[in-house]
């Protein structure tokens, strides 16, 4: 028993000594690991960055360019409008309606 005792005091230090030397590498691996992914997630993040400002930018450009169909289309609308009159007025006088009918009917001036 007395050798038992002896190895282990005799032994217990290095075994300790050793355990902390490993933990003490596997928390620089960790560490470095870690740093990497910090790296990893910094660059990434830029990236989202840029690329959400890009997009940013391109839906400004988006809603000018529909903005400005918007206001062609109601000119448009207005502009076909008007030819309907001119249409209907057309089609009426095909079928002989006088002037006051055509004025009437279709809200032109004289």
């Amino acid at each position: 028993m007395t050798e038992w005792l002896t190895a282990v005091t005799t032994f217990a230090p290095w075994g300790l000594a050793l355990a902390g030397a490993g933990l003490a590498l596997w928390a620089l691996a960790r560490t470095r690991v870690q740093d990497e992914m910090l790296r990893t997630l910094t660059r990434q993040n830029a990236e989202l960055r840029e690329n959400e400002q890009a997009m940013g930018r391109r839906l400004l450009l988006l809603e000018k360019r529909f903005n400005a169909l918007q206001r062609k289309h109601r000119e448009l609308e207005a502009e076909d409008a008007q030819r309907v009159s001119y249409n209907e007025a057309v089609r009426l006088l095909q079928m002989g309606a006088s002037l006051d009918e055509l004025v009437d009917a279709c809200g032109l001036s004289r």
